[in-house]
């Protein structure tokens, strides 16, 4: 009898335990576990993980400021036509830099697909690898939605001097994604940069949209499907 009354006991204790603590019974769970919430063990459903994003070195003449999409980060050369921009310093080292605030339905209007990348345009005097990019993160709402390695120390180096001539992304951000936001939703980026020794970078919006050796594809593969419907219909006809 007594140890049935023991584990009873025991049993009250842990539910009634911070620990257990549910969604309804904590308001506020940005509170640490000495206030009765905790985020740590993720026993919230609605913790948000942000999405790591993809750092690319293109290489290539792939994409130029111009011919896309405006500068979220400019050195007053962006062609942006009235898109807000912050306009990066001169400092050598330039830490949690806060974008302009967007609405999902102002970068889409730009966009026209929720698909898109960040290219950077690295203006520089160095060698390769004398800049680091140490972070870039994308907020839906004040919150981290998209980060790039989930780190504020990445020593990731812009290797620089690929892409000569104004607007040419040296690099690339990949795996920015809009789909599923309401338009009304506002959009912020934080980046972070050490050892700049040369001008100022442009970090410009790009819409992944399919390259056009994809478009012939589909087109052919259209067009494919459309000659068997005829064929089908034409033996039905006859």
């Amino acid at each position: 009898m007594r140890l049935s009354w023991l584990a009873l006991a025991v049993f009250a204790f842990l539910v009634s335990s911070p620990a257990w603590a549910t969604p309804s019974s904590c308001q506020d769970q940005n509170k640490n576990s000495s206030d009765g919430c905790t985020i740590v063990n993720s026993q919230f459903s609605n913790v948000l993980i942000p999405t790591n994003l993809i750092f690319e070195n293109t290489n290539v003449f792939a994409y130029q400021q111009t011919a896309n999409s405006p500068c979220i980060y400019d050195n007053s050369s962006c062609n942006n036509g009235g898109f807000p921009t912050v306009l990066l310093n001169g400092d050598t080292n330039k830490d949690n830099v806060v974008s302009q605030q967007y609405t999902v339905a102002q970068l889409l209007a730009v966009l026209t697909v929720p698909q898109f990348f960040v290219g950077i345009d690295v203006n520089t005097t160095g060698g390769h690898g004398t800049e680091t990019l140490e972070k870039f993160d994308m907020l839906v709402n004040g919150s981290v939605t998209y980060t790039l390695g989930g780190s504020n120390d990445l020593g990731l180096a812009l290797l620089v001097g690929n892409n000569p001539g104004n607007g040419y992304s040296d690099d690339l951000i990949r795996g920015f994604n809009l789909a599923g936001l309401n338009s009304t939703d506002i959009v912020t980026f934080i980046m972070s940069e050490h050892g700049d020794v040369g001008g100022r970078e442009q970090f410009f919006l790009i819409a992944n949209v399919p390259e056009p050796g994809t478009l012939g594809l589909m087109g052919g593969a259209l067009a494919m499907l459309g000659f068997f419907a005829w064929r089908r219909k034409s033996s039905a006809a006859a």
